[in-house]
């Protein structure tokens, strides 16, 4: 009995290991394009013709 016990406990424990890693990496991939869509909506402001120019910018 007690096998099936720590059978079971082991199954548990993997199948939370692997939920808490496809969570990890869910989120990794979450942030970085959450980066990537920051940067370029920055990069798409910065290019922006309306924005203000800067005093000492040069054409």
């Amino acid at each position: 009995m007690k096998d099936d016990q720590e059978d079971a406990f082991e199954k548990t424990l993997s199948t939370q290991l692997s939920r808490n890693i496809d969570f990890a990496k869910f989120a990794e991939t979450k942030n970085a394009a959450l980066l990537m869509f920051s940067f370029g909506l920055d990069h798409r402001l910065y290019q922006s013709p309306d924005r203000p120019k800067h005093p000492s910018a040069r054409l």
